[in-house]
């Protein structure tokens, strides 16, 4: 995202420091803006991030998980949803990245005015009908 001039501060909140950090070692390419002084590294378990997360601060969120087992369980149920839309400034976007069959039943990708609730995941429809 911060190959973009315009965009003025990006967070990537990482649960586990180390998976950064290799990454950074055996993916350089993929972390070239770590170090750009608009990068914002949170070492912080990313559920509790976004229910601490003030309202309306954020302009997209960008959910790059795994499988919604095990600790990313969380990521992938109403809860979860709710707390990324209060944090949204004007439902702008929201984008879960997931791989494998789940992203079928669970993924989303919300534009304002561009989906109808027929078109968005049931863990989804709760915030669509509260911002909607």
């Amino acid at each position: 995202m911060l190959k973009h001039d315009e965009v003025e501060s990006a967070i990537q909140v990482e649960i586990d420091e180390r998976v950064t950090r290799l990454a950074e070692r055996y993916f350089p390419e993929l972390c070239e803006s770590n170090n750009d002084p608009r990068a914002q590294l949170l070492f912080v378990d990313g559920i509790k991030w976004m229910a601490e997360c003030e309202p309306e601060s954020l302009d997209i969120i960008i959910v790059d998980s795994t499988d919604p087992i095990g600790p990313a369980e969380g990521l992938f149920n109403e809860a979860f949803y709710q707390t990324c839309l209060k944090a949204l400034v004007d439902w702008v976007q929201a984008h879960p990245n997931l791989d494998g069959d789940q992203s079928a039943s669970t993924g989303l990708e919300w534009e304002r005015g561009h989906l109808s609730e027929a078109d968005v995941s049931p863990p989804a429809r709760a915030g669509w009908r509260a911002r909607g």
